[in-house]
């Protein structure tokens, strides 16, 4: 089954995921909307790049981003970049 049309306009999905990630009184973010995001963009792919636009968008913090560089890990809370042994 197609979704409604209107759920095919962009702008009309992005204020609808905005307000998701929104709390009662309009502050960010709202307890447990980084999950809800997530599952939208992983229910359909209509709807997967503007949930991914509106979850990094609305991130609080860097750990997450820094997690990807290939070698960093976490220690303590503290972010450290490994390097591999090829230099010698």
């Amino acid at each position: 089954m197609a979704p409604h049309h209107a759920l095919m306009i962009p702008e009309i999905v992005m204020e609808i995921l905005k307000n998701l990630r929104k709390g009662s009184y309009g502050h960010y973010p709202r307890h447990n909307s980084a999950r809800d995001l997530l599952s939208t963009a992983l229910c359909c792919r209509a709807f997967k790049d503007l949930s991914l636009d509106v979850l990094w968008y609305t991130m609080t913090e860097i750990t997450p981003i820094l997690k990807l560089i290939p070698g960093m890990q976490e220690i303590n809370g503290i972010m450290v970049l490994f390097f591999p042994d090829t230099l010698s």
